[in-house]
């Protein structure tokens, strides 16, 4: 997806509080039925249960009236720990919601990796509409060791610091991947600094793991690399415009090799799939035009057109 449909499928969360109040917060699916959020999003510490918590499909857009779904009482299905602070919530998924959902990255999170996110804090209200606030920056390393944080360096992110509320719950990716979602306490912490539930912390829970059926998942996606690789075998050639367009280095694809080929796998499977479908869509119409061969395009582009959904 690119950076613009990957944060269509945010959703809004509202949590009804004593005293007719509700409390704001950020989601986001990772299933078709799963939203990920924070802990401390779904379970406030005046949680009214005797009303729904109501998740808002924004269905892309910034609206006044999303789509919104009432929660049934049984809808968390996971809850973190102290030190964990995430929980899987259940949500059916309304007409006309995109069906696709975030994948979890599952390994070492390198130092000054480039991060982004968004989330509906309170400062980016507008004419009353709760909007989507943009935050990014860099990986800054792990936090105190006693809260399994991981911090990020914010260089985007709304100025009104001390209206960042509603945006705990959001995801924070790199590569287009989910490595955490938002804890609370934002005011505690540097303007410009923020912590997150790491995903590896996540999915070392056996019942979470098996939840978001990242195994499944994982198990799919070596499957995909495998089949790209074989497709691609030694047209790579017909590939260099793609990979300049999706960011590659300038010196690849001088060699058609096997590592090459797996340097430029690997890198189309970290792009957002919308983008690295135009780029394949777009070298088929310059190959034809050349009145050159197509067939390895084609192939590639089969193989990631199910991954969409």
């Amino acid at each position: 997806m690119t950076e613009r449909h990957l944060y269509d499928l945010i959703v809004r969360i509202s949590v009804p509080v004593l005293g007719g109040e509700y409390e704001i917060g950020t989601g986001y699916p990772v299933g078709t039925d799963l939203i990920l959020t924070s802990r401390h999003v779904v379970q406030p510490e005046k949680r009214d249960s005797s009303q729904p918590i109501k998740v808002f499909w924004q269905c892309g857009h910034d609206r006044a009236e999303p789509e919104a779904v009432d929660l049934d009482p049984q809808a968390i299905v996971w809850l973190g720990t102290d030190s964990i602070d995430a929980a899987l919530v259940r949500c059916p998924r309304p007409k006309g919601a995109d069906r696709g959902w975030g994948f979890f990255a599952n390994d070492h999170v390198p130092i000054g990796a480039a991060w982004s996110g968004a989330g509906f804090a309170t400062a980016a209200k507008v004419d009353e509409v709760r909007r989507r606030a943009p935050f990014a920056g860099t990986v800054v390393g792990p936090g105190d060791p006693h809260d399994m944080a991981l911090v990020l360096a914010a260089t985007t992110y709304p100025k009104a610091t001390d209206g960042w509320s509603g945006a705990s719950g959001m995801p924070a990716f790199v590569d287009s991947r989910i490595v955490g979602v938002l804890k609370g306490g934002l005011r505690e912490f540097h303007p410009n600094s923020l912590h997150i539930t790491p995903a590896k912390d996540m999915l070392a829970d056996e019942s979470f793991r098996a939840l978001v059926r990242y195994d499944d998942q994982a198990g799919r996606r070596v499957a995909v690399r495998d089949k790209l690789i074989a497709a691609i075998g030694t047209e790579l050639a017909a590939f260099k415009d793609v990979g300049r367009k999706l960011g590659m280095p300038a010196t690849w694809g001088l060699e058609v090799d096997p590592q090459s080929v797996e340097a430029f796998v690997g890198h189309l499977l970290k792009t957002p799939l919308e983008d690295a479908l135009a780029a394949l869509r777009q070298a088929q119409k310059d190959l034809l035009a050349q009145k050159a061969g197509t067939a390895a395009i084609l192939d590639v582009t089969k193989i990631l057109m199910p991954m969409i959904y």
